[in-house]
């Protein structure tokens, strides 16, 4: 059971703009096999499951989303994702929800795993049994 963590992303500015990047390294030890993003307003939850093989990186590309994530032991974490060039690496087995603090706001998620409805635990009561 690993504590979610931030990471900070790679950045280079030039006159012509920005670029942020991540990719598989030391800190963020994922075969990335699926990205996706979700697009949501201010005061929207989304989330509420844990998985149980999939590991998650999450980039707040725009807005303000407050991430909760729990462990198995109640061990409870909460960060604030409002900046494109940081991520949360979110292990299997943690609880995580989202709430959306600002309209727009846009979350991208990388996994390491398809999609498969059967590593989802989508009840909380089922996850604490776990």
């Amino acid at each position: 059971m690993k504590n979610p963590k931030l990471i900070n992303l790679k950045k280079t500015k030039s006159i012509n703009g920005e670029l942020v990047f991540f990719e598989k390294s030391k800190k963020i030890n994922i075969d990335f096999k699926r990205v996706f993003t979700i697009f949501c307003n201010k005061g929207s939850i989304r989330g509420k499951h844990a998985h149980k093989k999939c590991f998650q990186f999450l980039v707040c590309l725009s807005g303000s989303i407050d991430v909760t994530c729990e462990l198995k032991n109640k061990k409870r974490f909460v960060f604030t994702l409002n900046s494109n060039d940081q991520g949360l690496l979110v292990y299997p087995m943690t609880w995580c929800t989202q709430k959306y603090k600002k309209n727009n706001s846009i979350l991208l998620v990388a996994c390491n795993e398809l999609y498969s409805e059967k590593d989802y635990i989508r009840d909380y009561r089922d996850f604490s049994k776990i």
